[in-house]
């Protein structure tokens, strides 16, 4: 059982059950695929705005074998790096940000959603006392 998953979606309903509104964003880097935000480029990305990106046409991309793809066939799993990455949490009470969290994974370290949720509520200290 991973108990990371378990514990994390116990301690974001927990923050709801508080009247938080939680809004958890993870960002991992891409590999082979760099979108430009503001003019700026950008090669860590949510899953969102990689598909933000790939509408807008507004990114560079290292083709396998200088095999062009079409952007119909670009996936988000196809880019992104196995480690590293962050985990955002952002809890809202009435439209307001009230406290934002990070946890950042080492570049060595697997990424995984549940884990960040996890590691960023317990190094901000918003996990739920137990009774």
């Amino acid at each position: 059982m991973n108990h990371f998953k378990e514990n994390s979606k116990n301690a974001v309903r927990s923050l709801r059950e508080q009247g938080y509104e939680v809004e958890i964003t993870h960002t991992r880097p891409m590999i082979g695929f760099t979108g430009w935000v503001d003019g700026t480029p950008d090669s860590t990305l949510s899953r969102k705005e990689f598909t933000e990106i790939v509408k807008s046409g507004d990114f560079d991309l290292v083709e396998p074998a200088g095999i062009p793809i079409p952007a119909e066939e670009l996936r988000y799993g196809h880019f992104v790096s196995a480690t590293g990455g962050f985990t955002r949490i952002q809890l809202l009470k009435d439209g307001e940000v009230k406290k934002t969290v990070k946890y950042n994974f080492g570049s060595k370290e697997n990424f995984s959603k549940s884990k960040g949720v996890f590691k960023a509520l317990a190094k901000s200290g918003m996990l739920p006392k137990e009774e």
